[in-house]
């Protein structure tokens, strides 16, 4: 539930390439169901987190403290299926 999936942005591909159509709408409302996050295989809560952690690193933001204080917490990574 990071980036494009929770964003304003939407793409259309055509055929001189991918996204190249689209449009930046902010939806007045979104809702979120982290239930659904148990749900996924392993590797794409993975590859959800890697997210975060780019852009925490891209632009200052207050997420990066909050990485910082997690780093040495092993539980992050305990997955239940």
């Amino acid at each position: 539930m990071v980036d494009s999936s929770i964003g304003g942005k939407t793409g259309v591909n055509s055929k001189y390439g991918k996204n190249l159509i689209g449009s930046f709408y902010l939806p007045k409302k979104v809702l979120v169901c982290p239930e659904f996050i148990k749900t996924l295989p392993k590797r794409e809560i993975a590859c959800g987190f890697a997210e975060v952690i780019k852009y925490s690193l891209i632009k200052p933001h207050p997420l990066k403290k909050i990485l910082e204080k997690q780093k040495n917490n092993d539980k992050i990574f305990i997955f239940d299926n």
